[in-house]
């Protein structure tokens, strides 16, 4: 009983540890710097206008349509912005929210994939990983996108390693959410990520069991809506703009985002770890493919890094999902 009383006292003390290091890593001084970069001030603005305009469904800058981005951050940010006042804590508070908020289903997640542990490590590593950090105190899209698209993964993993169908809905649910913050990406490596793991398992059933008819339902209530109300507003000028110069022409060209070697995203991804990089060193892969959950995690950081680096475009936020796989 006392081990039991001292166990449980052990438990409060470290989730109070880790959500007052939550505080002051992502929420504390989060408006004492000025919006930074092209990306910040731009979709703080886009915020601002869909406030002013009550236009919830086109984005607009300055007056015109923009067509460059979903609505999720902005939907977010302009409520953030009615709530607390136009402010750059308010612009940063959706990234901050959305770092922290996946670390508790992170946490989640890991302790019923990896009985043990793991959590008790794996949780405070990423919390206070630099990459972690820098995104969950920025008013972009990639902290947000990231946390949805790895808590979809982390949904998918549990459903390849348990069967459980309720996974699956969760998997497709923030799947779709990643379709509303950052566009098709999202569904294009979950796909890719899928396959790989599929290919290496050599269990290739989970390719049709993961169209799920009310699964597939779920994601397109969800995902669907926004996209046919742009096209039917806005018609070509949506599509072309935001599929065909977004989507394809961002990867395949680098007039969007800046041109980089093939092994750009290896030296971000290690820094992106700090100060946890030589824990890297630790990695065990002797077994490795016996273990299907660790072949996941492997597909799942193997994937992303060689999407993105095929890319001809290159940011440094595009590898920020790896982080928690």
């Amino acid at each position: 009983m006392v081990g039991m009383f001292g166990l449980r006292r052990n438990a409060v003390a470290y989730t109070a540890f880790l959500a007052v290091l939550g505080w002051f890593l992502y929420f504390q001084g989060a408006s004492s710097a000025g919006l930074i970069g092209p990306d910040e001030p731009r979709y703080a603005q886009v915020s601002r206008e869909m406030l002013r305009n009550h236009d919830w469904i086109t984005p607009y800058l300055h007056g015109d349509p923009w067509f460059e981005k979903p609505p999720l951050y902005y939907w977010l940010t302009a409520g953030a912005f009615a709530i607390f006042g136009v402010n750059e804590a308010a612009a940063r508070l959706p990234a901050a929210i959305f770092a922290v908020g996946f670390v508790i289903l992170f946490a989640w997640q890991t302790r019923r994939l990896f009985p043990g542990e793991t959590t008790r490590y794996a949780v405070p590593i990423l919390l206070s990983s630099l990459g972690w950090i820098a995104f969950g105190r920025a008013a972009t899209m990639e902290m947000m996108f990231s946390a949805l698209l790895a808590g979809a993964l982390g949904f998918l993993g549990l459903w390849l390693w348990q069967g459980r169908r309720r996974w699956l809905f969760g998997f497709h649910g923030l799947l779709a959410l990643t379709m509303l913050s950052k566009g098709l990406g999202g569904v294009v490596l979950a796909a890719l990520i899928l396959l790989a793991y599929c290919v290496v398992t050599r269990e290739f059933r989970w390719l049709l069991r993961v169209l799920n008819p009310w699964a597939v339902t779920l994601f397109s209530v969800i995902a669907l809506p926004w996209y046919a109300a742009m096209q039917f507003k806005h018609g070509h000028a949506f599509f072309d703009e935001f599929i065909v110069r977004q989507h394809f022409r961002r990867y395949v060209t680098s007039e969007l985002a800046h041109p980089g070697p093939w092994w750009f995203y290896l030296p971000i991804l290690l820094i992106g770890m700090f100060p946890w990089t030589a824990h890297l060193g630790l990695l065990r892969f002797r077994g490795l493919i016996h273990d299907h959950r660790r072949v996941f995690l492997l597909c799942w950081v193997g994937m992303v890094l060689a999407f993105f680096s095929a890319s001809q475009g290159k940011l440094s936020g595009y590898i920020l999902v790896a982080l928690p796989g």
